[in-house]
């Protein structure tokens, strides 16, 4: 997958701490435990180590106790534990994970184009294995920020110096004294439409060093139609714009240029 890069708004320091491009389809038919572990014999070299991880269940969907469908989901991780591949028998991710101080963004481009490439290997495994090709029902593309306290915000009571839609009008007259968390959600229609943005904002630790901060998460999520890997393509290219877009009107100005340092066009 290639996405040409459009005139978006970028930045040198974005508090990007996670990426997942993903797709869901029809269960695959056939597709057995065995599967999982020959289909981790392709990509062994780039992902040596493997996890179960709870699975995700769509609404309505349920385990089979016989089976343990759609259990598991196995997480395939690279060596610095930075990308990961997850499989269930109904949905496959890619992502991308800031684990450490010195770990870059790659950039959507390069995680899209390496989540097509992985998506297509998929597919070439079940051929191989006389098993029907994943048929897409659904694509998710999600941005996971972390906001540590300090950049742009103090406490619950200057929210509105970092988000444009979120704030606590503080006045004497009030009897309620500042709340100490909040969680906040909004679902934006998409253009054209290809599914929707939703927001969710929460207070959340940061994994790899403990530091509290607030967690701004922008999924986009889309029906896929056609299931090509031309609209597979035009619909993440869409949905990253949502989120740079979506991003830039939730959040100050001061703080996109002093703290995040915001540039003119995204790569």
């Amino acid at each position: 997958m290639d996405i040409t890069a459009t005139t978006l708004p970028d930045y040198e320091r974005p508090p990007i701490a996670e990426v997942a491009c993903g797709v869901r389809f029809e269960p695959i038919k056939g597709f057995t435990l065995p599967h999982s572990g020959l289909y981790w014999n392709t990509i062994r070299t780039e992902f040596p180590e493997c996890q179960h991880a709870e699975p995700l269940l769509d609404p309505g969907m349920s385990v089979d106790l016989k089976t343990g469908f759609p259990l598991p989901r196995i997480w395939f991780l690279a060596p610095e534990k930075s990308a990961l591949i997850q499989l269930q028998t109904n949905c496959f991710f890619y992502n991308w994970r800031k684990l450490t101080e010195d770990d870059t963004y790659p950039r959507f481009q390069v995680i899209s184009r390496r989540f097509g490439e992985l998506f297509s290997g998929l597919n070439s495994f079940l051929q191989s294995s006389d098993l029907p090709r994943a048929a897409p029902t659904l694509y998710e593309l999600t941005y996971v920020n972390h906001i540590p306290r300090g950049e742009g915000w103090s406490s619950m009571e200057d929210l509105g110096n970092l988000l444009v839609d979120v704030k606590w009008n503080s006045t004497k007259a009030r009897f309620l004294p500042v709340p100490t968390g909040i969680s906040w959600q909004a679902r934006f229609p998409m253009s054209s439409d290809a599914g929707a943005l939703n927001v969710r904002l929460v207070q959340a630790t940061r994994t790899p060093d403990s530091i509290t901060g607030l967690r701004l998460e922008l999924q986009a999520v889309g029906n896929a139609k056609e299931r090509s890997d031309k609209e597979m393509n035009n619909w993440f290219a869409l949905a990253h714009e949502w989120i740079v877009r979506g991003f830039e009107d939730l959040t100050e100005l001061r703080v996109q240029q002093e703290i995040w340092r915001k540039t003119s066009a995204s790569k």
